[in-house]
């Protein structure tokens, strides 16, 4: 192959791609790295420099970033003029299909090839749920939030969950199971895969579930599931309740899936609850993937809240009088609004056909409001970035991945809980919350930031980061803890 190729960071997880791309049969003509005392040096027989030998390399140079924190990198790479998506290239989008040397597994693909018997080496596989192998790429800003919405699931919070492991987890291959690589009929070598989870345990999933289950059936390697959660159709619902609506075929999902992990990663008591309902034993309450990103010490704590610049999150379709609060005390304090779903930025048909019962401020000026003040993000990596940078003293609303975006770059949040989904993820954590009935008594934002107490949450922290490492450890999932 005359196009030359150059993995910039010669650590780790450098290393692991080169074995990866070397069994493929590619050659890798250097390593790139900032760090001089590392220039001139050799690994995995490939000699590193720093990066200027970029420039000596050609226009049709392909860089591989391999380095978990790649924006700092790939703003240095635009700056000496490479381009992302011709030139420059994720660890993710290298490892599954290595899609600037034109190699696409096929169906009837030896995988065996990367992995062979005689390799001893476990090797991890993220299958998103999602129609994305990664962040909503710059080629596809153009399209209308209608288009881009699905491939988030409908709802832009799905990515906080997914990213978290991407970053977590010491990547071999990254599949993306909304998209149709499902390898079925692969037989993988020594390789564990996981599957970043959402609230999939629901009667209103079946189809779903059968798609998975044809899935399992046709793939033999170990497979687990991070962050599983049940949900109910009322916060009043008991676990047996909650199983006794799903289908035959939904139970045999979880059977089968139960039956190729170590564990299960549950989301908390209530979703164990109803595993234990139907016989199934083998789980270990995580929460969720995305809390271990900022607080992954044990250590990390957060500033003081106060009203000084907030920004707020909804879930219009609860219908609820209390949401509409929520969006009224947003309005008046004029908080930014960080929008996850397609009906939010439709605001106007919103209010045609009202999901905010009972709003008390003038449709107009709602509209204004929507336009100078909401946002929506198609990027983790965009909508960490406007948080850290915004100088927010406070985050409040009723999305879970919203608040948890929000703690991440380091700001306080209080959740408003309204489902037991969400309730399940205050009780795990001890995260500070409120009730959504409560908030018939809340008239000012600093009512708010007064219940806004961590104490407990640092307390619990270590408990549940210790179990989750044991999930990720005893599911053969090498990660960065």
């Amino acid at each position: 192959m005359s196009t030359k190729i150059a993995l910039f960071g010669a650590g780790k997880l450098g290393s692991r791609i080169a074995e990866l791309l070397l069994k493929r049969r590619v050659k890798i003509d250097c390593f790139i790295d900032e760090d001089p005392d590392k220039n001139d040096q050799m690994l995995k027989g490939i000699k590193i420099h720093l990066p200027e030998h970029l420039l000596t390399l050609g226009n049709d140079v392909k860089i591989i970033i391999s380095i978990k924190d790649i924006d700092p990198i790939l703003s240095k790479l635009e700056d000496m003029g490479f381009i992302k998506g011709k030139n420059v290239f994720s660890h993710d989008e290298a490892s599954v299909s290595v899609k600037f040397i034109d190699y696409k597994p096929t169906r009837d693909s030896k995988m065996n090839e990367i992995n062979s018997e005689k390799n001893n080496i476990h090797q991890v596989l993220l299958i998103s749920p999602l129609q994305l192998a990664s962040d909503v790429s710059e080629n596809d800003s153009e399209e209308p939030i209608s288009a881009k919405m699905p491939k988030v699931g409908n709802n832009t919070g799905n990515m906080v969950f997914v990213e978290a492991m991407r970053k977590q987890l010491d990547l071999d291959f990254d599949a993306c199971y909304a998209k149709g690589e499902h390898y079925r009929g692969f037989q993988f070598g020594n390789v564990h895969a996981v599957m970043p989870s959402a609230n999939f345990i629901y009667h209103g999933f079946t189809s779903w579930h059968e798609s998975v289950l044809t899935f399992l059936n046709n793939t033999n390697f170990p497979i687990t599931f991070a962050g599983l959660g049940a949900q109910a159709d009322s916060i009043t619902d008991d676990p047996q309740s909650v199983m006794d609506k799903l289908a035959p075929i939904s139970k045999e999902f979880l059977f089968a899936v139960a039956k190729r992990c170590v564990s299960l990663g549950v989301r908390g008591k209530f979703t164990a609850e109803c595993l234990e309902a139907v016989g199934i034993h083998n789980y270990r309450v995580i929460g969720c993937p995305s809390m271990y990103m900022t607080f992954k010490d044990g250590r990390s704590t957060l500033p003081n809240p106060h009203d000084a610049k907030t920004v707020m999150h909804i879930t219009p379709y609860n219908l609820s009088v209390y949401e509409t609060k929520i969006l009224e005390l947003g309005y008046s304090i004029k908080s930014e609004w960080i929008m996850q779903t397609y009906d939010e930025c439709d605001l106007k048909g919103l209010l045609i056909n009202p999901k905010f019962p009972d709003l008390s401020v003038d449709k107009k000026d709602i509209l204004d409001y929507h336009k100078e003040h909401s946002h929506v993000f198609f990027s983790y990596g965009k909508w960490d970035k406007f948080l850290k940078e915004s100088n927010f003293t406070f985050s409040f609303g009723s999305r879970f991945h919203g608040n948890v975006m929000a703690i991440n770059a380091g700001i306080p949040a209080l959740w408003i809980t309204h489902d037991s989904r969400t309730q399940e993820f205050m009780d795990v954590f001890s995260l500070p919350h409120i009730k959504m009935e409560e908030m018939a008594n809340i008239f000012n934002i600093n009512q708010l930031i007064e219940r806004c107490d961590y104490s407990k949450f640092y307390k619990k922290y270590p408990e549940m980061l210790k179990e989750y490492k044991k999930y990720l450890d005893e599911n053969n999932l090498s990660n960065m803890f």
